[in-house]
């Protein structure tokens, strides 16, 4: 997990293989969250410059908006080259849901111990 404007501000480092939960992402490049209109002096265009050096435009990112009522609380699904076709529904209890890339390879008899099949000790 991490803020939008630390991540930015600090430049992290990401390891794309790995998931990220990114949040205040309603004030991005802004030290306001502006409750009724989250999209207003929202730089998110920053945010996906910076997460497109980790990962190719077409990765999928989901924006997940918590509940803050009964018939709320939604997902969002947007190639990352597209981040800003969010705002439309951002709001202060909105984060950005940055799935891992797939490795391309893995650790077979570790997997064999998890499963059972690998040697018992």
């Amino acid at each position: 997990m991490v803020d939008a404007n630390r991540l930015l501000l600090f430049e992290f480092s990401i390891e794309p293989s790995l998931d990220y939960y990114i949040f205040h992402i309603g004030s991005v490049g802004n030290r306001f969250t502006h409750y009724s209109h989250p999209s207003l002096n929202n730089r998110i265009d920053l945010l996906r410059s910076y997460l497109l050096k980790f990962y190719p435009p077409d990765h999928e990112v989901i924006l997940i908006s918590a509940a803050t009522s009964a018939r709320e609380g939604s997902h969002v699904r947007v190639p990352l080259c597209r981040l800003e076709v969010i705002l439309a529904v951002v709001h202060y209890a909105s984060t950005l849901f940055v799935p891992g890339l797939r490795p391309s390879s893995f650790n077979r008899k570790y997997l064999d111990l998890l499963t059972g099949l690998g040697p018992q000790t």
